[in-house]
């Protein structure tokens, strides 16, 4: 193992050699810097990204694994741009080419893709295509059989515009949290779908949702 002041030299990007090492995906390299310096977890490069952001943003699952179990605080780090390491993940595509929220579009799990589209909208790859060709819109649009076509139809739209109020977006966070069953997302469906028409009749949005209720 390099010396301590070794571990901690910096290049031009600001990286050090953990850096690297998690770049790369050599997670017993990671495991004995980590040893021998567990701080090293926590520094970022010039963009403020940390050795799990890096990691993250290469799918290296064993070194993200590794991470977690040994400074699972890091998962709150900010980058420059006030991503965490979850944000690199959730764009993230399988070897068949699906992202988490394509995958959770297949199963029908709607309240879990409307809650997520909230906190992280500006940051998904909503268009971004697997190896069959399908976004998760229109995973939603030609695979989903657990929504009626009226309801697929908002819900495409609702994931592909989603209009933003605070107060709205509590509401459903509380309301999608008492969901408990797969069996009751079409039942939560339609209450969300009213909740929506309301919300548009407010903002005087004539032409969303109308005639699906």
């Amino acid at each position: 193992m390099k010396s301590p002041n070794a571990m901690l030299e910096a290049d031009e990007f600001g990286w050090i050699p953990l850096h690297y090492a998690a770049h790369f995906g050599h997670v017993e390299v990671v495991k004995l810097f980590l040893k021998e310096n567990i701080s090293l977890a926590y520094i970022g490069d010039r963009e403020r990204m940390t050795t799990l952001h890096i990691s993250a943003k290469e799918g290296h699952h064993v070194v993200i694994k590794t991470l977690i179990a040994e400074c699972p605080d890091t998962c709150e780090l900010l980058d420059n741009k006030y991503r965490t390491a979850v944000h690199y993940l959730i764009n993230e595509q399988d070897k068949d080419g699906n992202t988490p929220f394509h995958l959770a579009a297949m199963k029908g799990h709607c309240e879990l893709l409307i809650m997520l589209a909230y906190k992280y909208n500006r940051r998904i790859a909503w268009m971004a295509l697997n190896k069959d060709g399908l976004s998760t819109v229109g995973i939603i649009q030609s695979v989903n059989k657990r929504l009626m076509s009226k309801e697929k139809t908002y819900f495409v739209s609702f994931l592909s515009n989603p209009f933003m109020d605070s107060d709205f977006i509590e509401r459903l966070q509380s309301f999608m949290s008492l969901i408990a069953k797969e069996g009751e997302v079409i039942k939560a469906a339609k209450n969300l779908l009213r909740s929506l028409w309301k919300l548009g009749q407010d903002l005087k949005i004539t032409d969303v949702g109308e005639g699906l209720l």
